[in-house]
Protein backbone atom coordinates (compact mmCIF):
# COMPACT_ATOMS: atom_id res chain seq x y z
CA UNK A 1 0.00 0.00 0.00
CA UNK A 2 1.72 3.17 -1.15
CA UNK A 3 2.31 5.82 1.64
CA UNK A 4 0.73 9.35 1.78
CA UNK A 5 3.35 11.96 1.98
CA UNK A 6 1.42 15.23 1.45
CA UNK A 7 -1.08 14.79 4.55
CA UNK A 8 1.15 16.02 7.39
CA UNK A 9 -1.89 15.95 10.09
CA UNK A 10 -1.97 12.71 11.78
CA UNK A 11 -5.48 13.08 12.01
CA UNK A 12 -5.77 13.69 8.32
CA UNK A 13 -3.86 10.87 8.39
CA UNK A 14 -6.10 8.01 10.08
CA UNK A 15 -8.97 9.91 8.36
CA UNK A 16 -7.64 8.80 5.40
CA UNK A 17 -6.59 5.22 5.79
CA UNK A 18 -10.23 5.02 7.23
CA UNK A 19 -11.42 5.90 4.05
CA UNK A 20 -9.58 4.01 1.68
CA UNK A 21 -9.54 0.95 3.84
CA UNK A 22 -13.61 1.51 3.73
CA UNK A 23 -13.87 2.30 -0.24
CA UNK A 24 -11.37 -1.51 -0.28
CA UNK A 25 -13.51 -3.14 1.70
CA UNK A 26 -11.10 -3.67 4.90
CA UNK A 27 -13.57 -1.50 7.70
Amino acid sequence: MPHVLLIEDDASVRDGMELVLRRHGYG
